[in-house]
């Protein structure tokens, strides 16, 4: 059986309803190319029409390949996608065995913290269920799944005698949960924000669950190794592989290790693999520890620390051939060494702050920025670049400034009419499109007066000016066409 659609264009969504088949592939038609990207979610509620917060994100599909089998793929009753790339029309195909699987059940979430659901009834003859929050719930919902098969009341709510299954979250942040050989599930409330509903929608047992079986489903191996042999656990179809702690009285933990002379590897296809937990993430090793990505690598979180384990260690950010960014959209930018070296290296290097930004050393450290060839140093010392007394500072290289552009003056004044925060505020590098001659040029004064600061300015323009009894002729004559003016606290003047 095949649902289909008209591929969705701009930002618009297709929703597939799925709930009378049991989806097992999504493909497109001929019409669709490489570039034809779309975006793919799952939601167990039929009504979902796309963009809702706990929408589940299940890969991108792209036009011209063999399709997408997303885990889990036929429990989900809408699918639901979006187009990220390409303007080329066609039709996008779900496809699977008919399915007349009951309707979904469902039972309000408890809003209180430690408060319990009432009980969850799923069908004794349902091979598994898939558990989820509704459509509304964010990544500030979190509660506790408990199973059991001792009847449909429990009076109190409580979870004695019950078995923890596992956890639910909103936001579209972790997957649903599979729910096999319970007949009653009841939640309990860890943190509420929106959601409304606690729904179960029966589906099969096509996807891994982490729980002990003799049979593996298709396209999986089970966890286990023989004596002195590697342990494979994943997928062998391109599907994806999700590893949980379940059961137990805490909170369990997914602990992925290697013996003292082996490595952990992990890897994943073109679309992102991740990471993620509640808690604290530790990713460590007693050799190297590499993170490394053909696309982006992100670190994120309320407090992100980079540190060496050797308190005399160095702490590396390096780039072989690309560009190096470390920036700060809101506060500070600190980077710090009280024992070893701050290191930052590649082709380019671009250190920025929406605040401030730090470069800092201990007493004995150095703090260093190098780029380009040593041999084209020029030595830069500024309230920008500090370190406590006795610390080395040393700015080496072939710097790159961002020169700022200033158009004709044609009354003579400031360089292109430029404010303080427009020029010298900002940047040390000038370049005047200079053609009324006769003129006579100048540099605003720093808003911050007191420091020392060097200035450079090029003409680039067909006449000659004058700046602080220095002529620069256009450029057509290098050897004159440049100038560097010193700023000693309280005027400009040219470096002679």
């Amino acid at each position: 059986m095949i649902i289909s659609g008209a591929a969705p264009t701009g930002a618009s969504f297709l929703a597939l309803n799925c709930a009378a088949i049991a989806a097992s592939k999504i493909t497109t038609s001929q019409g669709l190319g490489a570039t034809d990207l779309f975006k793919v979610w799952g939601s167990v509620r039929a009504t979902s029409v796309g963009g809702e917060p706990n929408n589940f994100p299940l890969g991108t599909l792209s036009g011209g390949t063999s399709g997408l089998s997303p885990i889990l793929t036929s429990a989900w009753t809408t699918l639901l996608f979006q187009r990220v790339g390409g303007a080329g029309s066609g039709t996008l195909y779900v496809e699977g065995p008919s399915w007349g699987r009951s309707a979904p059940v469902e039972v309000a979430a408890p809003t209180a913290p430690a408060a319990f659901s009432g009980p969850l009834s799923l069908s004794a003859t349902a091979p598994a269920y898939l558990l989820s929050l509704d459509d509304a719930a964010t990544s500030g919902d979190l509660y506790q799944v408990w199973g059991t098969n001792d009847g449909t009341t429990r009076t109190p709510a409580s979870a004695a005698g019950a078995t923890l299954l596992g956890q639910l979250r909103g936001g579209g942040l972790v997957p649903p949960l599979l729910v096999i050989g319970y007949e009653l599930v009841i939640v309990q409330c860890t943190a509420h924000a929106a959601a409304t509903k606690v729904v179960a929608v029966e589906t099969v047992n096509d996807g891994f669950t982490g729980l002990s079986t003799s049979t593996p489903p298709a396209g999986w191996q089970l966890g286990g190794n023989a004596p002195g042999g590697p342990m494979v656990g994943g997928s062998t179809d391109g599907s994806s592989v999700t590893v949980q702690a379940l059961g137990g009285a805490g909170t369990g933990n997914v602990n992925v290790t290697s013996g003292p002379n082996g490595a952990v590897v992990v890897t994943g296809g073109s679309a992102p693999s991740s990471f993620e937990t509640a808690g604290a993430l530790t990713v460590q090793g007693a050799g190297a520890l590499n993170l490394f990505s053909g696309g982006i690598v992100s670190v994120a979180g309320t407090v992100v620390a980079v540190q060496s384990g050797d308190t005399s260690g160095d702490v590396d950010v390096t780039s072989p051939g690309g560009d190096v960014n470390v920036s700060s959209t809101e506060g500070d930018l600190n980077l710090s060494a009280n024992g070893g070296s701050v290191v930052a290296t590649g082709r380019d290097v671009l250190l920025t702050g929406g605040s401030n930004a730090r470069l800092m050393a201990g007493a004995l450290g150095t703090t260093q920025i190098g780029a380009g060839d040593s041999r084209q140093a020029t030595q830069i010392i500024s309230d920008q670049v500090g370190g406590p007394e006795g610390a080395a500072i040393t700015v080496k290289g072939k710097l790159s400034p961002a020169a700022v552009p200033a158009g004709d003056a044609d009354t003579g004044g400031f360089l292109g009419g430029l404010t303080a925060a427009q020029s010298v505020d900002v940047a040390w590098a000038f370049v005047v499109d200079q053609r009324t001659s006769g003129q006579v040029l100048l540099l605003q004064n720093p808003s911050n007066p007191g420091p020392l600061a060097l200035a450079l300015v090029a003409n680039a323009g067909t006449a000659s000016f004058v700046m602080y009894g220095i002529t620069l002729t256009p450029n057509a004559t290098p050897q004159t066409s440049r100038a560097w003016f010193l700023w000693d606290g309280t005027a400009w003047g040219a470096v002679q």
